[in-house]
């Protein structure tokens, strides 16, 4: 369920049953329980004991593990792995697979909880809708998954509160099934409730940037259906916002096709004609030839005619998709057993996993579960350990401690979008927040700082390198640049060692600033068994050794390099950095000599032109050098 406030989900379910404060407390048999601390469970202030969640459980007659810490609720590890390996083959339309993980949850539903088989009865419907089963027989399924936390299913059965445990997911299914029956209103009412219940939902950007897409994309093509084309405009382009300037991009193809087909029914020509190119070249720098065809044939419908400039020539082999491969869970129980497990696998001392997080004792009383443990510790902790915590436990957080977690992230997004002024405020919101003077939000806060200093600068100040170093101190006290392949490290110290190599490179050592990212890039290799937090900056890490051993001359080994980046980035559809890796590739391929590098400035250009603001820069060099060196002009 991802970070969750649990407050808010009892107070969802509570309203759910008609159910006040008052009744509710009458028929809790716990002491010195009384309303205003339920009022503060609700808020969000006040993290319930277990005494007090079980009386709730009772009391509302709902079983509410998810609420708890899947790992400490008795819940197999190994149910939890087949979920992962589940998903990850029904993204991957690998249906064989998926059937046979569906079929082992199915022996082991008595196992679990009820949202386990929750989980069990959603995805048995997704995978009968993919073997293109008919509507009749995939929405009993839905019905029957969402019987299990709906006491009564109406005809407006979602409401206005927002959706819990595996509902997004079922009704989702559900508005594809009633598109293919025809009911298209009907499936825009639950699409237009469920992507306004995402925004509701107390979780992180992070999530709901991944969960909010793919049901404005079944919106848009919705919306198309019944002739809405303004609607359908606008929520490509919502979906376009969040999966491209948030995201990885791994929609935006789709958005822009339907996007293109609506302009050309309102006859906005040129703008549709822009459009059909960027779905193009998108779906070319996936190397999805066949739909990159169909945008060109669509396009041809419309007498609108696609400049490729080559790009339709190149050998490309059709994309195969994968999922992001996820480290095994541990055979535990508790985090602290997790904990430990994970790091004897990784072959990591107590020492050298908790340096600059927490006290070796507390690591130790962590692992021994006498002390749960924060959450600024578990965090950090599961980076160093290659892992991704958002997939691995659900924290129980404070208001104010999942407000300092969603201003954080927000923060990250308005750095990436250089929005340095916003950037800046929000940082003086969140040094106020409580723990932000614990080393590991302190560095965060310092790391920011200096990303804002350094933007403020155009040139090198002479202070960036005893700036860079003095943040890295506050995790790795003794670091050694020379050893960083060796060090287990978090998001922040990873992305502190770039800020390193980069003013290395700047200031004319090359070679110190090549190693640097050879190392990080070979740390990440080994540690990260999670591929979606290794991706979070694994693919920009090889685009700039590519970049700097270009510079070096080093074409032949930049090329192999990004052989590499690609190889990772394409088939997880990560679309967002392959413009940087494709453009890299001109470069070198111009320089060298060897290939027509025409094509790639071209998707490089097209493909930086989806990711609007934050790639304006590198769109107007791309098509600055096409026009004078090559005297192509692209729209």
């Amino acid at each position: 369920m991802g970070i969750y406030l649990t407050g808010e989900t009892i107070r969802s379910l509570r309203t759910r049953k008609a159910t006040t404060q008052n009744s509710l407390l009458q028929t809790m048999a716990v002491e010195n329980t009384y309303e205003p601390d339920l009022w503060q469970l609700e808020t969000g202030a006040l993290i319930p004991h277990a005494e007090n969640m079980r009386a709730l459980l009772n009391a509302l007659d709902t079983p509410l593990e998810e609420l708890l810490n899947p790992i400490t609720q008795n819940r197999p590890i190994y149910m939890y792995m087949i979920q992962q390996n589940t998903d990850e083959a029904l993204i991957r339309h690998d249906l064989c697979h998926a059937e046979t993980f569906i079929t082992q949850l199915i022996t082991l539903k008595n196992v679990g909880t009820f949202l386990d088989h929750q989980f069990l009865l959603s995805r048995q419907a997704i995978l009968l809708e993919k073997k293109t089963h008919p509507p009749h027989e995939v929405i009993p399924i839905i019905i029957e998954g969402l019987s299990l936390t709906f006491d009564k299913l109406n005809e407006n059965p979602m409401g206005k509160g927002i959706l819990l445990f595996e509902e997004h997911t079922l009704f989702h299914t559900l508005a594809r099934m009633y598109i293919k029956q025809g009911h298209i209103f009907d499936a825009i009412a639950i699409l237009n409730n469920l992507s306004n219940g995402l925004r509701a939902l107390p979780v992180t950007t992070r999530e709901v940037d991944l969960l909010l897409p793919p049901i404005l994309l079944t919106l848009s093509q919705a919306l198309w259906h019944i002739n809405e084309f303004t609607s359908c405009i606008a929520t490509c382009n919502e979906g376009l916002q969040i999966n491209a300037t948030r995201g990885s991009g791994e929609y935006a193809a789709k958005f822009l096709k339907i996007k293109a087909l609506a302009l050309c029914e309102l006859k906005r020509t040129d703008e549709a004609r822009f459009a059909f190119h960027q779905a193009y070249m998108a779906y070319a720098l996936l190397h999805e030839r066949e739909e990159a065809a169909q945008v060109m044939e669509s396009a041809k419908s419309y007498d609108i005619t696609l400049e490729l400039h080559g790009v339709d020539t190149i050998d490309m082999p059709q994309r195969q998709p994968t999922g992001y491969k996820r480290g095994l869970p541990p055979n535990c129980n508790t985090i602290g057993d997790m904990i430990r497990q994970l790091r004897k696998k990784a072959g990591l001392t107590q020492a050298a996993l908790c340096r600059g997080i927490v006290s070796r004792a507390n690591l130790t009383k962590i692992e021994n579960n006498e002390i749960r443990g924060k959450f600024h510790y578990i965090e950090p902790i599961l980076q160093r350990l290659g892992r991704d915590h958002l997939l691995l436990c659900n924290f129980f957080v404070d208001k104010k401690t999942f407000n300092a977690i969603e201003l954080r992230d927000k923060i990250h997004a308005a750095i990436i979008d250089g929005e340095y002024k916003e950037a800046d405020e929000m940082l003086c919101r969140l040094k106020k927040c409580n723990d932000f003077d614990h080393p590991t939000n302190l560095q965060f806060v310092e790391r920011i700082a200096l990303r804002l200093f350094i933007a403020k600068h155009t040139h090198r100040h002479e202070d960036v390198y005893d700036k860079i170093m003095k943040v890295i101190h506050l995790s790795i006290p003794n670091f050694n640049e020379r050893n960083v392949d060796d060090y287990a490290l978090t998001l922040d110290e990873s992305i502190l060692i770039c800020n390193l190599a980069d003013y290395y490179m700047e200031t004319d050592n090359e070679p110190v600033a090549i190693s640097l990212f050879e190392k990080l890039a070979d740390n990440l290799d080994r540690r990260y068994e999670d591929e979606r937090e290794k991706a979070r900056m694994y693919d920009s890490i090889l685009c700039d050794l590519a970049n700097y051993l270009g510079r070096e001359g080093r074409r032949k080994e930049a090329l192999s390099i990004l052989d590499k980046a690609e190889s990772f980035s394409r088939p997880k559809e990560r679309l967002s950095v392959l413009p940087a890796l494709t453009g890299t590739r001109a470069y070198n391929y111009m320089i060298l000599e060897t290939h027509d590098s025409i094509p790639y400035f071209v998707m490089a250009y097209y493909g930086f032109s989806i990711f609007l603001p934050k790639e304006k820069h590198f769109m107007d060099a791309a098509k600055k050098l096409l026009l004078t060196r090559f005297k192509v002009e692209v729209h």
